[in-house]
Formats: structure tokens, sequence, C-alpha cells
């Protein structure tokens, strides 16, 4: 059964009628899953979007039918904004149209090419950075297996114990992105034994979870002692999230 165009008016929609389920993540300020009930309503200009980011909306949508395939696709795009927070329709519309001319029910197939769109100006390229916090936190909100790296956590731990230059990006989101409070606890001790590269790759990671008071307290001595603009600007990232009663005192 192909997709009836005439009855799609959302985005929502379209991933419904096209069989497959669905999540969204909002990358305007960090990762924050959203509930697809409030992405709907989004769309539907009934709230304004929570993390807006230079006058726009910007997603993480990752979809998938199990019945079909293994595959995960997945679409970075950004939505204008009106003067009110609220998603532009005229927009939302024309990246629509875009969707089904280009796919047409092509997402009831399982081919890898299925999801591609068109260049267009509703989707966007995401940092490296950006690209290991989505996988990592696809991968842990479907409760699929994350791949741990036993030197990362040995380097976190110990960080004269090997190069961390042979530590990857994705490993460093993965990590963070299942942390624990005993787990943020040690990096909150080392975090000043930590390189540059690798440092800024732990505070970027650290925007989009909630993190524990011992790292808390930690990212605000190192803010404090901090000289770089951009490494102030990662610390108060950092802990945006949830802010503690400690960050806010502070």
């Amino acid at each position: 059964r192909g997709l009836n165009a005439t009855s799609i008016n959302t985005l929502s929609e379209f991933l419904l009628q096209a069989h497959t389920q669905h999540m969204v993540l909002d990358m305007g300020r960090g990762l924050r899953l959203v509930d697809n009930q409030r992405f709907f309503e989004w769309e539907n200009q009934q709230a304004p979007c929570a993390f807006p980011r230079q006058d726009h909306a910007w997603f993480c949508i990752a979809f998938w039918n199990n019945k079909l395939s293994s595959e995960r696709y997945i679409w970075f795009i950004k939505l204008p904004l009106d003067e009110n927070g609220l998603m532009q329709q005229a927009a939302r519309n024309q990246f629509l149209d875009i969707i089904i001319q280009a796919l047409g029910k092509g997402l009831e197939r399982s081919t890898d090419e299925n999801a591609q769109l068109p260049d267009n100006p509703f989707i966007f390229t995401p940092s490296q950075q950006q690209l290991a916090d989505c996988n990592a936190h696809i991968k842990q909100h479907l409760e699929l297996r994350i791949d741990r790296n036993p030197a990362l956590d040995s380097y976190l731990q110990a960080p004269s114990v090997l190069e961390w230059q042979h530590l990857k990006l994705q490993d460093i989101a993965n990590y963070i992105c299942e942390s624990t409070p005993a787990q943020q606890a040690l990096i909150a001790q080392n975090l000043d034994l930590y390189p540059g590269p690798l440092l800024n790759c732990l505070l970027a990671s650290c925007e989009s979870i909630e993190i524990s008071n011992d790292l808390s307290a930690a990212i605000m001595a190192f803010y404090q002692k901090a000289h770089e603009s951009h490494l102030k600007a990662l610390c108060l990232r950092a802990m945006c999230y949830k802010p503690s009663p400690l960050i806010i005192e502070f």
C-alpha cells in the first residue's frame, strides 16, 4: 500500500503512513529526546519549539521498520521559526513536498538508498561531534548494544596510562551517554589532567546528559580557572542540560 499524499499534512503523518517507527532528537542545544506527540504539536504550531538556535529548530529524525529491515535511517533537518518560536508551516510543507516527491512510497522498501533526499535548504550536515552524540543516544534509547572501548575506560581513570590520540570520538560519546554518577566522579577527579582535544569532546557530550553534582562542581572549578573563551563556553554548555542547585547558585 503506497502513501496517500493528499492525506499527509505533517512529517509525523508521513512517517506513520510509511509504516515506520521513529524518534526525534532536538539538536538546538545539545541533544534532547522529543516525545512524538510533542513533535506533532510543534509541527501544528500548538506550541513553540523548545530549543531554537539561529531562528531555526534543528532535529535528528531516526526511523525504521523492523518488519522489513534492520536498517535505521536518519535525517538531519532544520526548519525556520516565526517570531513566536512556532514552526513556519510553509517551510514545513515545502520540505514535506520534497520528501514525498523524492521518495513516494520508498520507505516501504528496505534498500539503503530509499531514505536519501535531494539537496534542499532544510537538511544540514552535522558536525562529527553531533553525529557521534546522536549515534550514541539513538542506540541508548532503542536499547541497542553500545560498543565500549576498555582503553578509554582505563585512560579516563588514569590519564597517563596510554596515548590519548588513539581514542575515538564515538567511544567518548558512547561513554558519556551511558555514564553513571560513579564514572562521572572519576572524570571529575581527573578533569584537569585531560588534554585539550579530549576535554573538548567530553564537555561537548556532557551537554546532552544530566551530569552529577561531582562533575558539575569540577566543571565549575575548571571554568573559573580557564582562560580560553571556547573552553569557558564548553563548560557552561556542559552544565545546561538540567542545571543542579550548585549551578544555579554559581
